[in-house]
């Protein structure tokens, strides 16, 4: 933590302390008030009834297997229902009837008012589960402790009640659903036998042997495809043989050169029909060689057609006989197939019927179940819900609360305090802090001096001396410490120290007097020669303090009656002189403005190691302006919760305007315990005493 924040929280200490006497004032009134009010409020009792909601009702038949586990979701859903079901209007009501309510004293203003007793009753009510656990504390709430512990336990032993009979209800009305609906599965599983059987009957589905006869009709399936692929190639190349036979140049018989006897046969006819060529060459056309050649030639030749003619009735008839069984092969394999599709369609229907028998008949077993579940439920007439404490009187209220309403009222009443603090501080116009002086007006903070100075045996006889007949307290000490100040208090390193200088105030009786006698005390005691001057003219008061007349001084030097020497009073401090004002001028402005005061300054300055002016307030004349321009400073006094803001600025302004130099200001009469800058200074305490 920074000095800045260290200050900081001691000035809000500061402050407190400052307005103790208020807070506790504003405190004590507003925690008596709250008291007040707290004793005149309602008594309100509260009866509580301990509830144990389980979320299911456990039976001694129940198995593990059955047991349900729940999602959180649903959970929360159950307990909110069941917390909506007790604080219900229906069940206010019925404990109003059943108990009969309407006619007990403690709702006669109710009834006075035309309220609802009901309603009354059910605003009375107050829930609140235990978290991690099923437990649900049912509170009453009112004015009577008997009454809120009777109407807790009516509350809890009624909802216990209308829990079981909503149960029982529904689980009767569930028994007559199930029964109607075990009746109607019942009938739609002997239906769905019997159309079982009726379609096994009707297409001679065996069980044993379906799989056998679809394996077979598989397999027959298979050899007869595998035949008549073989008799397609056959009827195929038939075809094409057929074909080509049909196409082919009558001429070209090179298809049956593969015949022997054709081969043989056309070697004979081109053997005759060679010779007969070499014949004609030799004989006539009716020569018998000649007609005995042509005639083995037409023989041959017959024989050759008859070969073709044979040859192509073989082609044609394999042909036919190829396609003939081709198409009987296909018959048979599309018969086969169609019967292998009748099997899987049979068997696709068995399982239909089959499965819709299983299914209606699981239906009815479940069924038939839950309904034997429902009647042993009833039969135990068992409940989830539990009271496992019972209400009893309260002896104390819970309504008003005293040490909670006390600590509001604590706080409150602090809260009072701080708005009225701020609004003090809001109007106060006044200086306290060395803060504002530095950060506000941009002063040099010479010191405080303390109000109080407590003086054991005095020194010398002037009571007002603090700084001599009381060296060891904090006054003497900060009083050196401004002297101090104000010697090396300079702008810059090469200038004089304050040899001559002005103390006044902005506003009057703010200690300025007191404080140039004993900074001029101070400054004496250390060995310097030192003058203070009453230039008060209008005022004084400087003589008072040195227990001496006012008969002659200062206006007696500057009108020429008297000489420095006559003028100068001695004191009983070593090395320290003053002079007073002197008979009271009708313009004391003309005697500051005159050559005789500024003669007056020369020879003090030249005599005395240190002068110091005691000029009236600021804001009451303009003498300090005008000394302020003949003197090496002004310092400026500022008494603590005195000083006016606006005057002390109008001061600081007014120096600034005419560029006097203000060596700074010391805030007079400052309370130790209210001041953040004052902690610094307690060693002096210590050491030197008060």
């Amino acid at each position: 933590m920074n000095q800045q924040e260290i200050l900081t929280i001691k000035d809000i200490l500061v402050y407190l302390n400052r307005f103790k006497y208020l807070i506790i004032i504003v405190l004590i009134l507003s925690l008596g008030l709250t008291y007040w009010i707290t004793q005149k409020q309602t008594k309100i009792y509260s009866a509580t009834v301990s509830l144990i909601i389980n979320f299911r009702e456990s039976t001694p038949v129940e198995e593990i297997n059955e047991r349900y586990y729940a999602s959180f979701q649903e959970y929360d859903a159950f307990y909110n229902t069941e917390y909506e079901r007790i604080k219900s209007y229906g069940l206010a009501k019925e404990i109003t009837d059943k108990y009969n309510l309407y006619e007990l004293p403690y709702f006669e203003k109710v009834k006075e008012n035309s309220g609802d007793v009901v309603l009354a009753l059910q605003s009375m009510l107050t829930l609140t589960p235990l978290e991690e656990s099923n437990k649900v504390m049912l509170s009453i709430e009112g004015t009577d402790p008997d009454i809120v512990a009777l109407f807790a336990n009516y509350y809890a032993e009624s909802y216990k009640d209308y829990n079981l009979r909503r149960k029982t209800e529904h689980l009767k009305k569930s028994i007559l659903w199930l029964e109607e609906r075990v009746s109607e599965a019942d009938s739609r599983v002997i239906f769905a036998e019997k159309n079982l059987f009726e379609f096994k009957l009707k297409n001679r589905v065996i069980l044993t042997t379906s799989e056998d006869n679809r394996n077979t009709t598989i397999q027959k399936l298979y050899s007869i495809e595998e035949k008549y692929n073989e008799l397609k190639i056959q009827r195929i190349d038939a075809e094409q043989e057929y074909n080509y036979y049909l196409k082919k140049d009558k001429k070209d018989n090179s298809y049956l050169f593969k015949d022997s006897s054709y081969i043989s046969l056309q070697t004979s006819l081109l053997a005759k029909s060679n010779e007969l060529s070499t014949t004609l060459e030799k004989y006539e056309e009716n020569h018998p060689k000649i007609v005995s050649l042509k005639e083995q030639i037409k023989n041959i030749e017959l024989k050759i057609g008859s070969i073709e003619e044979q040859y192509r009735k073989s082609i044609d008839s394999r042909y036919r006989i190829i396609l003939a069984k081709e198409r009987e092969v296909l018959a048979l394999k599309e018969s086969v197939t169609a019967e292998a599709l009748k099997i899987e369609e049979n068997e696709l229907s068995y399982k239909q019927n089959k499965r819709t028998a299983n299914t209606e008949t699981e239906i009815y077993k479940m069924l038939l179940s839950e309904l034997k579940k429902n009647n042993l439920k009833l039969l135990l007439q068992t409940n989830n819900i539990e009271i496992l404490d019972y209400a009893k009187a309260p002896t104390f209220p819970i309504k008003p609360r005293l040490k909670l309403n006390l600590i509001l009222g604590f706080f409150a009443g602090g809260i009072l305090s701080f708005l009225l603090i701020l609004l003090i501080l809001y109007l106060d116009k006044t200086i306290k802090t060395r803060d504002e002086l530095e950060e506000s007006y941009g002063l040099t903070f010479l010191g405080y001096l303390p109000k109080d100075v407590k003086i054991d045996t005095p020194k010398i006889p002037y009571k007002e001396l603090y700084s001599i007949n009381a060296p060891r307290s904090s006054f003497a000490e900060n009083c050196r410490s401004i002297v101090t100040n104000i010697d090396f208090m300079n702008q810059n390193e090469s200038e004089k120290i304050n040899k001559t200088f002005l103390v006044t105030s902005p506003g009057p009786m703010e200690g300025k007097t007191t404080i140039a006698a004993n900074l001029a005390s101070t400054l004496a005691d250390q060995g310097l020669k030192t003058v203070v001057i009453d230039t008060d003219l209008r005022k004084p008061r400087l003589h008072k303090v040195f227990f001496y007349d006012n008969k002659i001084g200062l206006t007696s030097f500057v009108s020429g009656g008297l000489d420095l020497d006559s003028i100068i009073q001695k004191t009983e401090l070593q090395n320290l002189d003053f002079i007073s004002a002197g008979p009271i001028p009708p313009n004391a402005i003309q005697i500051i403005k005159s050559k005789k005061f500024k003669e007056l300054l020369e020879l003090l300055s030249e005599r005395y190691d240190r002068v110091i002016f005691d000029s009236p307030p600021t804001s009451a004349v303009s003498d300090p302006m005008v000394l302020s321009k003949m003197l090496d400073g002004v310092v400026l006094v500022v008494k603590y919760n005195t000083t006016n803001k606006h005057y002390l600025r109008e001061a600081t302004t007014q120096f600034s305007g005419i560029q006097a130099k203000v060596i700074g200001v010391i805030l007079n009469q400052a309370d130790p315990s209210k001041i953040s800058y004052y902690s610094y200074k307690k060693y002096h305490y210590y050491y030197y005493g008060k």
